[in-house]
Parts: C-alpha cells; sequence; structure tokens
C-alpha cells in the first residue's frame, strides 16, 4: 500500500507531539515533591490518551470533535496534572486530596466514554439521512439563488452598523479592564452585534464555495477585504475589550472557513500547542494595558497554573458544593436554556454555576468557568452525565448533518460552535449558552436577510 507524503508528515509530528507529552506527564511526575497517587497519574494519563485519540482518529482536518480532544488534553489532563504535581490551589477556597482528584477523573473518564459512544452510534444512525439530503440539493441546485451585489452591500453595511454601535457604546476599545453594568439585553444585543461581520462573511464564502455569488474576482476581493478589516478592527488581540477564548473561537471559525483545502490536521494540533504556550497567556496583558504599552508586551508567560486552567479544580469543588447542598436538579441548565428571561420575572433563576459554588466558599472573585461534565453532574450527580452528555453528542452530530447537506445556514452555525466549543466546554454554562444563543442568532438574522431580499427581488 502506498504511504502518501501527508500520512508520513502527520505522523512524525504526531510522533514528536506524543514524545513532548510524555516527557510533560513523566519529568513532572519526578520533578514534584509531593507524594503522588499512581492512580491519579494514571487516569490522568489516560485522559490525555482518550483526548489525543480523538484529535487523531478524526479523518477530518478540523471538526467540533477534534477541539473536543484539544480541550480534553489541556484542560482536563495536562493543566490538573501540572496542578497536582505541584499541588497548586488556584483559588484556594478548599483543599483537595488524592480521592478528589480520582472522583473527578473518574467522573471525567465517564463523560468522555458517554460522548463517544454516543457520537458513534448517533453519527452512524444519521448518515443515510446526509446522503438521501445531498441527493435532493444536486436535483435543487439549478434553483439555487445567488447573493446580489446589494445583497453583499447590505453584509458591508450590517458590519458598519455593528463596528460603530460597539464604538459609540464603548465596548469597542477597554484597556482599563472594567465593566460597566449593563442589562440583560443591552448584554445580549451586543453578542448579537459583535458576531454580525463574522456571520456576514461565512455567509458569504460559503454560498461564494457552491458558486452562488456572481461577481468579478475583483469584486469578491474588495468584499473580503473590507468585512475582514471591520472583524480585524473588532477582534483585534489589543483592544482589551474581547476575552482572549472569544479571540481564539473567532480565529479559529475563521482559519476553519478559509482553510478547507488544508490537508494537515497535525499542524492544526501543534499550531494548538504553540498558541497556547505563546500567544494565548500574552494576551492577557492587553486586559490592563493599551497599545501605547506595546514596548512592554512580549510573549510566552505560559503557566498552568493560571486561573485560564481552572477548569478541573471547579469540577472538584463542584462535587464538593453538591455532595453537601444537594443536586441542582437541572435548574442550572434551565437558566442557561432560559437566559433571555430577566431575573426580575424569573427570581428563582440561578447564577452561573461556577458563582455559585465560589460564593458558598466565600470566594472574592466568583467569575470562575464550571466545565460542562461539572454542570452535568451538578443537575443531576454521575446520571447527569449519563443522560446529559448525549444530548450534546445528538445536538454537535445534528448541526454537522445538516452542514454536510450544503445548507449554507447550518454550515455557518457548525463553524461558529466549532470556534466556541473550547470556550463552551470550560464553561460556566449559563454565560457560554447565552453567548452562543446570541453568535447563532446572528447568522440566523443574515440568513433571514438575504431570503427577504432574494424573495423581494423574484417578486419585483
Amino acid at each position: 500500500m502506498k504511504i502518501s507524503k501527508k500520512n508520513i508528515i502527520d505522523f512524525l509530528i504526531y510522533m514528536i507531539i506524543i514524545v513532548l507529552m510524555s516527557i510533560f506527564y513523566l519529568a513532572n511526575a519526578i520533578g514534584s515533591r509531593n507524594d503522588l497517587s499512581l492512580l491519579v497519574v494514571f487516569t490522568f494519563i489516560i485522559i490525555g490518551i482518550i483526548g489525543f485519540l480523538m484529535y487523531v482518529l478524526d479523518k477530518r482536518y478540523l471538526s467540533i470533535n477534534k477541539l473536543i480532544g484539544v480541550f480534553v488534553i489541556l484542560f482536563c489532563s495536562m493543566a490538573p496534572y501540572y496542578q497536582y504535581c505541584s499541588r497548586y490551589n488556584i483559588w484556594g477556597l478548599t483543599s483537595f486530596d488524592n480521592n478528589d482528584y480520582i472522583q473527578a477523573n473518574l467522573l471525567i473518564i465517564l463523560f468522555l466514554v458517554v460522548f463517544l459512544i454516543s457520537y458513534y452510534f448517533i453519527n452512524q444512525k444519521l448518515k443515510k439521512k446526509i446522503i438521501k439530503k445531498k441527493k435532493f440539493e444536486t436535483q435543487e441546485i439549478n434553483n439555487k439563488k445567488t447573493l446580489t451585489p446589494f445583497i453583499l452591500f447590505v453584509f458591508i453595511f450590517l458590519s458598519l452598523v455593528s463596528l460603530v454601535y460597539l464604538f459609540v457604546s464603548g465596548n469597542l476599545i477597554d484597556f482599563d479592564g472594567n465593566t460597566v453594568e449593563k442589562s440583560s439585553l443591552e448584554i445580549f444585543s451586543l453578542k448579537i452585534f459583535y458576531y454580525f461581520p463574522i456571520s456576514c462573511f461565512l455567509y458569504f464564502i460559503y454560498e461564494n464555495r457552491k458558486g452562488n455569488v456572481k461577481l468579478s474576482k475583483f469584486e469578491k476581493n474588495l468584499f473580503i477585504f473590507i468585512i475582514l478589516l471591520i472583524i480585524v478592527i473588532i477582534f483585534f488581540p489589543f483592544n482589551g475589550s474581547v476575552s482572549r477564548y472569544l479571540l481564539l473561537g473567532t480565529y479559529i471559525a475563521l482559519f476553519y472557513a478559509l482553510s478547507y483545502k488544508f490537508k494537515h490536521s497535525s499542524f492544526v494540533l501543534l499550531a494548538f500547542a504553540i498558541g497556547f504556550y505563546l500567544i494565548f497567556p500574552a494576551m492577557n496583558f492587553f486586559k490592563y494595558h493599551s497599545i501605547l504599552d506595546i514596548a512592554e508586551f512580549k510573549f510566552g508567560g505560559f503557566d498552568f497554573n493560571s486561573p485560564d486552567y481552572d477548569a478541573h479544580q471547579v469540577f472538584m469543588m463542584t462535587i464538593k458544593y453538591i455532595k453537601a447542598n444537594g443536586l441542582l436538579y437541572c435548574k442550572n441548565f434551565l437558566s442557561a436554556i432560559f437566559c433571555l428571561i430577566p431575573r426580575t420575572i424569573w427570581e428563582s433563576k440561578l447564577e452561573q454555576t461556577g458563582s455559585i459554588v465560589a460564593n458558598y466558599y466565600g470566594g472574592s472573585f466568583t467569575n470562575l468557568s464550571c466545565p460542562f461534565f461539572a454542570e452535568s453532574y451538578a443537575a443531576f450527580g454521575s446520571i447527569g452525565i449519563v443522560f446529559i452528555t448525549p444530548i450534546l453528542a445528538y445536538l454537535i452530530i445534528k448541526i454537522e448533518t445538516k452542514a454536510k447537506t450544503g445548507s449554507t445556514i447550518a454550515k455557518c452555525l457548525e463553524t461558529s460552535l466549532l470556534g466556541l466549543i473550547i470556550y463552551y466546554m470550560r464553561g460556566a454554562l449559563l454565560p457560554t449558552t447565552s453567548f452562543l444563543i446570541g453568535v447563532f442568532l446572528s447568522s440566523i438574522i443574515v440568513y433571514f436577510i438575504v431570503k427577504i431580499l432574494q424573495s423581494y427581488k423574484n417578486l419585483k
């Protein structure tokens, strides 16, 4: 059997990553001055292996499943393993022993096993629908409507309106790290306006790929330049107004949309490693400095003991909280799903789970993460992980399946979710779901604007 150059390159890069990960686990175990439990170490390594296999065995060069694998490697294995070996307690609100780590790790493994089994079987079941839908799309290909110059002008206008709104409302640049209290409606509208330019850009990219944009090459490039310029201004890393996880998600989505011919998924994993090691921690600089302080900026500053990697420890805190106070009985999920209902109407609506846990332990800073499996555990305990995880797998596959049929709106939603999945998996559920709904709604609004304009043209 002939081995392609692509497979050889991927194999070599994956082998390098495996060697580096092995050195990481071994060096931290040897260098630790604390007594380590072999079972804790073993479970951390198992979680890391599962995350790595999720990435490598997925044949797509980039996918939501692959990025969940990246989240598992970084936030559920390597970071908490480093914290365990150094016995570093990020928030210092409660102590953790070996039993806490073992229980959390076993529950994470349970989550991964349930997710992968659900993902496989649901995916197999929906494969036939993809084939049928593709046949339908092929039959209807001649009836598809095009994006006219006027629609693209509306895209640019909508993006400029978003830029102006963010600037006038003081949400485009923020160097002092201060947050002004806003109403829930204002916060939600901001999420939509932040993502309007990206939704317009994604819609154009996927329609153009299907041959539905009848413009000259110059006109297309001009449109791309204007929209990307607006996106870069809004999501400029030095603005200090957008969290690093959202910056990361935005640029992942753009990369995915523009690099559909890219072949080497190993390079993407390597880019993630370099990005999280050099670029991601450095971006924290601009939360507290302006562009005028650029001379003080430097790459690096990577630290697994950073609050950015608190997901595993918050999970252990959540387990302790639930043992002491009882289950939330899905109130956390209901509060996230119906996030737009204000607390003045729904008085029993919960705060985000990370804040609930932090307040219980007397933390002064309560904006903690709370990973998806922790939210599932808080809802119904171990049973919650078993029954809620398949729902997550189903929703992901449903979007992916619809996107494979050629649906532009589904492809936009898939791309947006792919960019934000690490942010969503890290949590907490309430703010991340609220943001995801805003992102999805911006794409849906763009979709209906296009359909209305196309219908109006046909009526004429």
